[in-house]
């Protein structure tokens, strides 16, 4: 073989040589970059796969917990003696509200101080839409109204109200930060004068305070439906489904207060015991409360 041909050659083996190491060189090269895509493919799906299931799982929830925070037909309702003797009718007349359920948080002797230390529980317990107040302004048989020495603060005195304006705000923060209503209850007048000038006085304080928190009713239901034009009276004329074994009189009227002119049952009965009798006082304070917890009056703050 001659040298030109020997040259020419080795030179067309070089370039076969350099084509296939370009060829194997781009081939991997490619490999390479199919093999980050496919990566970066699989990152991004794993990724969005992962951010939607944990969108799901967020979203599925928080409407579940926004839904039960609430629950839209169930009341609590707090207060002494005329509350708790009240319970029953309350049931009974609550039963006849469709959907509705009212729990009567409330003892003889007992004022906000006590019901603010059951709210928390309760609240969490029972998630209501709506949580009403009424009170007969008494000074507490537990000492949560004592001054401080372990005396009773003075029924009426500046003290007092002041005790009471604490706590009604109190009450009613606890209650609106769940995004709860509130209806306060007016108390109906007493026979008593120094007691109803406390009631009354009472009342003023929270009308005040609702205008400080959205959501806070003042309702005078109650009040008008055991009193003559908010004077007290121990009888008035009888309800159309009252009879004479109910005890409406000949008059046609009956007996709505206690022979105390505070309470509500007609006969006397040993503290906090049970009416075994038909008290059109207890009736009326269930049907006004129950009705204003279920349509309350519109708000002072909206």
């Amino acid at each position: 073989m001659s040298k030109t041909k020997h040259v020419k050659t080795v030179k067309t083996k070089a370039r076969k040589s350099t084509t296939n190491k370009n060829r194997k060189s781009q081939t991997n090269t490619s490999r390479s970059r199919q093999s980050i895509v496919m990566k970066g493919i699989s990152r991004i799906w794993f990724v969005s796969t992962l951010a939607l299931v944990v969108s799901t799982l967020v979203f599925s929830f928080i409407p579940k917990q926004t839904v039960e925070s609430l629950n839209a037909k169930t009341a609590l309702i707090y207060g002494d003696s005329v509350t708790h003797e009240s319970r029953t009718m309350v049931a009974q007349y609550s039963a006849t509200k469709v959907g509705w359920k009212h729990t009567v948080r409330a003892y003889g002797g007992t004022a906000p101080c006590d019901w603010i230390t059951w709210l928390p529980t309760d609240l969490a317990t029972h998630q209501p839409s709506i949580v009403a107040i009424s009170t007969m302004g008494n000074v507490s048989v537990t000492g949560c109204t004592n001054d401080g020495n372990g005396n009773n603060l003075v029924l009426g005195s500046q003290a007092y109200y002041d005790k009471y304006r604490a706590d009604l705000n109190t009450f009613m923060q606890l209650v609106t930060a769940t995004g709860a209503k509130i209806v306060f209850i007016k108390a109906p007048p007493t026979r008593d004068t120094t007691r109803n000038a406390a009631i009354d006085q009472i009342h003023l304080i929270a009308q005040e305070l609702a205008g400080q928190y959205h959501g806070v009713s003042i309702s005078n239901t109650v009040r008008s439906a055991l009193s003559a034009s908010g004077k007290y009276t121990d009888k008035k004329a009888c309800l159309a489904s009252e009879t004479v074994t109910q005890g409406c009189g000949t008059d046609g009227k009956i007996a709505i207060r206690s022979w105390d002119g505070l309470h509500l049952c007609p006969i006397t009965l040993a503290a906090y015991a049970t009416c075994n009798v038909y008290s059109s006082g207890e009736y009326r304070w269930a049907k006004a409360a129950v009705n204003t917890t279920v349509n309350p009056p519109a708000p002072v703050l909206p």
